[in-house]
């Protein structure tokens, strides 16, 4: 059986195994660098991936340690051969080799040396860390995922070596990697800024197709978009003095009518009273002395 029939045989069995354990995850090839050493938190989640991934899903799965790397692959026919994670030995030694993990990455696009294989199968990058991974890696063009072991972990510290933010996820956000996986295990023939043509059989660059991005264009989409502009406050002019607001007199308009003018009513009847007051007062005076 040739790599053509292999692959439209094993999809065909994906698609029915997928939709009987309720995945939606097609059949693709992981390439897991394990830059931890929690044994119980990495089992779990690659038990987890390999369960919901449909036949002819391939694993390629490396322990590294400094500049060591313990490897084994295998091709998932059944759930048994799930098993065979069981076989990881896990140690760390600090600091892990760049260099190596790259050479592991490397193995699984074989395009970089022979582009007639862009179309041979797809491919998924997983890095998992945890607070004690110290490795310096450079961001590659490919469908990348950084699952993170422990809770102590800051996950923005590795956003710039996966896909994007959305694809560093905690081993237990099962469901938040599911669907990512769904897009992702989709595509994956080609870089993130390329999407492979079936009838041409290879891949061709997302910028040509500008007016209308195909769906395997969807990251390159994101990051051309234009960074939204932080908003920031007016620095303070203080050079010149404020201009004087005279609007509360308009607000406070009918208040000065309502109050001020009884109050001055009242003052003028007062000051009539008192006046006449007065005026009484000087007649009944005057009045007495005329009377002496």
């Amino acid at each position: 059986m040739d790599a053509r029939t292999y692959l439209v045989f094993g999809g065909l069995l994906a698609t029915i195994s997928s939709s009987a354990n309720g995945s939606l995850l097609e059949q693709t090839g992981y390439r897991i660098n394990i830059l931890e050493d929690d044994v119980g938190p990495t089992v779990d989640a690659l038990m987890n991936l390999c369960n919901k991934s449909p036949p002819g899903s391939l694993f390629a799965v490396y322990s590294v340690s400094g500049s060591d790397t313990k490897s084994f692959n295998f091709t998932k026919t059944d759930e048994n051969s799930c098993n065979k994670i069981f076989e990881i030995k896990l140690t760390l030694t600090k600091p892990i080799s760049s260099e190596v993990v790259k050479k592991n990455i490397y193995k699984c696009v074989p395009f970089l040396e022979d582009p007639s294989m862009f179309n041979i199968y797809k491919r998924i990058i997983i890095y998992m860390v945890s607070k004690k991974t110290n490795v310096q890696l450079t961001k590659m063009n490919f469908n990348t995922f950084v699952l993170v072991t422990d809770d102590l972990t800051n996950p923005d510290l590795w956003k710039d070596i996966a896909t994007d933010r959305e694809h560093v996820i905690s081993v237990k956000e099962r469901d938040k990697l599911l669907k990512l996986l769904e897009r992702d295990t989709r595509f994956g023939k080609c870089p993130l800024d390329k999407f492979f043509t079936d009838h041409i059989g290879y891949c061709q660059d997302c910028s040509d197709e500008l007016d209308s991005l195909p769906e395997e264009c969807y990251y390159y989409g994101q990051r051309m978009k234009p960074p939204i502009p932080e908003t920031t406050s007016p620095t303070p002019d203080y050079t010149t003095s404020p201009t004087p607001d005279y609007t509360w007199i308009l607000y406070c308009s009918p208040l000065l009518l309502i109050f001020i003018v009884p109050i001055c009513l009242l003052y003028k009847r007062w000051k009539s009273r008192n006046e006449l007051k007065k005026a009484s007062d000087r007649i009944v005076s005057e009045t007495c002395l005329q009377n002496i």
